[in-house]
């Protein structure tokens, strides 16, 4: 009996040893993946309200914001000189109720601090000089929405065609546009997100 308890008792070192192992390996692939994930911070813009519209600074100026904003851990408030309207200015942003006072004019304005978002596609016509022109905004996400889900879209929606009440064709197998009135037909073209324009 003794020579049996002995045996049985020699025998479990090995299996613990081996949830063990187990155990650090589950723990090192967790505090890798953690680890992953902290080298990639979130990035953000920076934005100024202009009536009702948000514009967004110069990337030039969202840098300097951001490292005023990591200098004081986010709190308080700091002065910078941005540009505004071509023109270096300081300006002294409040970051409790988050105001931004021109120190030349005293003008104030809100600001925000978001997370950036992801790219767009580009969507472009070919005018009629031969080069590539960009659509607004609102109309490339009818575009991008409407290429996912169809293979033709007809629609008067497009703010170019405000005020004229046109019927436009869109055929994304083909890349065209076309004016249903004049009959005007252009070429389109989609550029992925964060790529840049094909050279001509």
């Amino acid at each position: 009996q003794v020579l049996s308890s002995v045996g049985k008792d020699a025998a479990m070192p090995p299996r613990k040893k081996a949830r063990t192992e187990a155990g650090e390996a589950v723990a090192s692939d967790a505090a890798e993946a953690e680890a992953e994930e902290e080298e990639e911070p979130e990035d953000f813009i920076w934005q100024w309200k202009k009536g009702k519209a948000w514009m967004t600074f110069s990337e030039e100026d969202i840098e300097t914001l951001e490292k005023m904003w990591k200098m004081v851990d986010g709190e308080g408030s700091f002065t910078a000189t941005l540009d505004s309207e071509g023109a270096s200015i300081p300006f002294n942003t409040n970051l409790k109720n988050m105001m931004q006072t021109n120190m030349s004019t005293n003008k104030r304005r809100r600001v925000q601090r978001i997370v950036r978002p992801p790219p767009k596609a580009t969507w472009q016509f070919l005018n009629d000089d031969d080069e590539w022109e960009s659509y607004g905004e609102d109309d490339a996400e009818i575009l991008e929405g409407s290429s996912e889900a169809c293979a033709e879209l007809r629609t008067k929606v497009f703010s170019f065609n405000k005020g004229y009440n046109s019927v436009y064709v869109i055929r994304f197998d083909e890349m065209t546009q076309k004016n249903m009135d004049s009959g005007t037909v252009r070429k389109l073209r989609r550029i992925p997100p964060g790529e840049e324009p094909p050279a001509l």
